[in-house]
C-alpha cells in the first residue's frame, strides 16, 4: 500500500468513528464511491469524498471544530466545501453537504454572478499560484473581488433549505452551472456497508444511479484520472503551519 491509501484509510477510520460515536449520516462520495466499484481510479492524491447530511455536519461541526476547516468559521477560507483534517496525516476529507431542498428554490442559485462568487472564493484560497494562468485568474478573480462577496455553503443552505416542500436533495460539491449535476431526486438514506482497503465504511443504497449521474453510463469501463492535487493549498496553509 502507498502513502497515499495508507493515510486516506487512516483518516476516514478516524473520521467514521467520530461519526459513529455522534450517530451521524455519511457515505463515500464521487471519486471515493467510485473507487470501491472499480479500477477507473487509479490515484486518490489524498483526498477522500464524503457526503454529509446538512443537519449532521452541523452537530459534527460543534464537537470537532478544531479538525475542521470551514468557510462559515474561518473568514481566510473561501473553497465551499468543508475539510476534515488530522495534524499529523497528510490526507483530507472533503465533505459534500446535503441539502434538502425543492427545485424550484435550487434553480434560483444557478446564476452567472454565483458561479463567478465561488469562482472568487477559490482563487482567493490559493496563496501562491504555480503557473502563469493561475496567476493571471487570481489576480482576474481578485479584482472582482472588490465587487462581489465569496460564495459560503451555509447562504447556499439558508437560500434552498426547505423540508415543508422537500423535492430532492442539493449536493454542495463543485459548485457549478449544471442543475442536473448537483440534484438528487431520491435518495433513502440507507446505507450499506463497503470496504475501502482495509476500512468498513458506508455507501448510499443508490450508489450506482450516483455513480451514472457524475461519470455517465459506463462508469465501470472508463479510467478516471481526473482528480487533481488542486487542494495542496489546504496543506500548506491551514495544516502543516
Amino acid at each position: 500500500m502507498n502513502s497515499a491509501n495508507e493515510n486516506n484509510e487512516k483518516i476516514l477510520a478516524i473520521f467514521h468513528n467520530k461519526c459513529e460515536e455522534l450517530g451521524l449520516w455519511y457515505s463515500l462520495s464521487n471519486l471515493s464511491l467510485l473507487k470501491t466499484k472499480s479500477d477507473a481510479v487509479k490515484n486518490d492524491n489524498n483526498i477522500v469524498e464524503v457526503m454529509m447530511k446538512i443537519e449532521d455536519y452541523n452537530q459534527f461541526l460543534k464537537v470537532n471544530h478544531d479538525h475542521l476547516i470551514d468557510n462559515l468559521t474561518r473568514n481566510d477560507y473561501y473553497y465551499t466545501s468543508p475539510f476534515f483534517f488530522i495534524e499529523d496525516l497528510s490526507s483530507i476529507i472533503k465533505i459534500n453537504l446535503i441539502i434538502r431542498a425543492n427545485v424550484k428554490k435550487t434553480e434560483k442559485i444557478y446564476t452567472r454572478k454565483n458561479l463567478l462568487r465561488q469562482k472568487i472564493g477559490y482563487y482567493k484560497s490559493i496563496k501562491k499560484a504555480k503557473n502563469f494562468i493561475s496567476f493571471c485568474n487570481k489576480l482576474w478573480f481578485g479584482f472582482f473581488n472588490w465587487f462581489y462577496s465569496y460564495l459560503t455553503w451555509y447562504e447556499i443552505s439558508s437560500n434552498i433549505y426547505d423540508n415543508e416542500n422537500f423535492q430532492g436533495y442539493f449536493v454542495v460539491d463543485s459548485f457549478q452551472l449544471n442543475v442536473n449535476l448537483n440534484w438528487i431526486p431520491s435518495l433513502t438514506m440507507k446505507r450499506i456497508p463497503v470496504q475501502y482497503g482495509n476500512i468498513t465504511t458506508y455507501l448510499p443504497e443508490e450508489w450506482e444511479v450516483l455513480l451514472i449521474k457524475r461519470y455517465g453510463a459506463d462508469w465501470k469501463e472508463n479510467p478516471i484520472l481526473e482528480r487533481k492535487m488542486k487542494f495542496n493549498f489546504i496543506f500548506d496553509d491551514f495544516i502543516k503551519h
